[in-house]
């Protein structure tokens, strides 16, 4: 009870400065709900990237939606593609479409942003056609007047390139915008950004830009969430499969032993893919060929329950 009482205060101050994410989580830790400024709490959690704690938020949070709750709405369904509850996503977002259609004061920079998570829904869904149909035709909206948004647009039209074996254009998408100054709030779309930028370096044989982009990415993200965090979970397997290249075993284990369920989690379909590999190929140059098996096998599961054939046939190969 104690602790709890801690958690309460905490939440207190941290909201009356306005750090809306760190309100919620004390707000968690005790028990309890926090309802009051749910839209700042809920973008704030989505500019850090905190996928989980938005999440496990949602559960106290109203389930109707209503013209005034929008943008609430729109950021759960971001958080519910990122955690891959692609039906989930898809139908809350069927609502917040028809809600949209109904009310035209609705600013732009919603109305863009509604239509790149559903692009973001169908790219990490791997129906990346349909992702891009989306999104392609929202690059011309940047800049929208929201920076985050500009760079979910950027980020998804890049990552949906790289899928499609185009990593030139991929590097290209990222030219139109500037990197963002404010460190929060726009770290989790820095975070895709280096990991796009860098699987691209990579597919192009380019270890040492790779290695660069993705580094200072993640050493940023553990600075401000943390080691265990979704944005470091992202960043992970890309440089766990470039310390594969280099043989740096000690640097994988380092990499990803205490970030697997975060991984497993929130990671995108390259990177759990990358992280699952790299972890069978070193566990069969150990002479571990039953754990190489099981490490593949529960990738192989991960991938056939989210629908992920590509992937499938990577781990497969």
């Amino acid at each position: 009870e104690a602790v709890s009482l801690l958690h309460e205060r905490a939440s207190t101050w941290f909201a009356a400065q306005q750090l809306w994410a760190e309100a919620i989580r004390h707000t968690l830790a005790a028990g309890k709900p926090m309802t009051s400024h749910a839209v700042a709490g809920a973008q704030s959690l989505a500019e850090e990237g905190d996928i989980d704690t938005m999440v496990r938020w949602m559960r106290y949070l109203p389930a109707d939606v209503t013209p005034a709750r929008i943008e609430l709405q729109i950021n759960l369904a971001w958080a519910l593609a990122h955690y891959f509850r692609f039906d989930d996503a898809r139908q809350l977002l069927d609502e917040l479409d028809d809600l949209a259609a109904k009310n035209p004061e609705l600013a732009r920079p919603a109305r863009i942003k509604l239509r790149v998570v559903r692009a973001i829904c169908e790219a990490f869904a791997e129906n990346i056609s349909a992702s891009l149909a989306i999104v392609e035709p929202l690059l011309q909206a940047v800049p929208c007047g929201d920076i985050w948004v500009d760079g979910l647009v950027c980020n998804i039209l890049s990552y949906g390139y790289l899928v499609a074996s185009r990593p030139q254009q991929a590097l290209a998408v990222h030219q139109r915008i500037a990197i963002a100054q404010a460190p929060l709030r726009n770290l989790f779309v820095e975070v895709y950004r280096a990991f796009v930028m860098a699987q691209a370096c990579l597919r192009q044989g380019d270890l040492t830009q790779a290695e660069q982009l993705a580094s200072r990415a993640l050493s940023h993200a553990e600075q401000h969430t943390g080691a265990n965090s979704s944005s470091s979970a992202t960043l992970a397997p890309v440089l766990a499969e470039i310390a594969w290249e280099q043989g740096s075993d000690e640097r994988i284990e380092a990499l990803l032993t205490l970030r697997l369920q975060t991984i497993d989690d929130v990671c995108p379909p390259d990177g759990l893919s990358s992280c699952y590999r790299v972890l069978a190929h070193q566990a069969q140059q150990n002479s571990q060929p039953h754990e190489a098996q099981a490490l593949l096998q529960h990738a192989e599961q991960l991938a056939e329950r989210r629908g992920w054939l590509r992937i499938r046939a990577f781990l497969l190969a």
